[in-house]
């Protein structure tokens, strides 16, 4: 699967979910911070591509925001969904692209603001 194909992949599952409506590539800051997102949104950022003979490896970070208010139990519950959708996600890509995904991987609340 070449970089492009990943990169659909990645985007058809992820707007298959109903928790999701918007997907992005590339740099997440300069992505969320055009003000034009919808929540939930995922961002797929490929942090390396490794090759050998029949084999591609692709480093990647999955990122899933949605808007938070000021109160714990919202911060809470948009981890969840955060995780939930990301599990999804990789559940999917293996049963429906037939991508390898490696274990153990790791949830990282992201907790930042955006500009909008």
């Amino acid at each position: 699967m070449n970089q492009l194909e990943l990169i659909k992949a990645v985007k058809e599952t992820s707007l298959s979910l109903k928790t999701v409506h918007t997907f992005t590539n590339g740099d997440v800051y300069t992505l969320w911070n055009n003000g034009e997102i919808k929540y939930g949104a995922v961002n797929l950022a490929i942090e390396e591509i490794r090759l050998n003979e029949d084999m591609v490896t692709y480093s990647v970070i999955l990122y899933f925001a949605d808007r938070l208010l000021q109160d714990d139990e919202n911060n809470n519950n948009i981890q969840l969904d955060g995780s939930i959708a990301l599990e999804a996600i990789l559940s999917l890509l293996q049963d429906n692209y037939n991508i390898v995904i490696e274990k153990p991987y790791s949830f990282i609340p992201f907790t930042q603001k955006f500009a909008d």
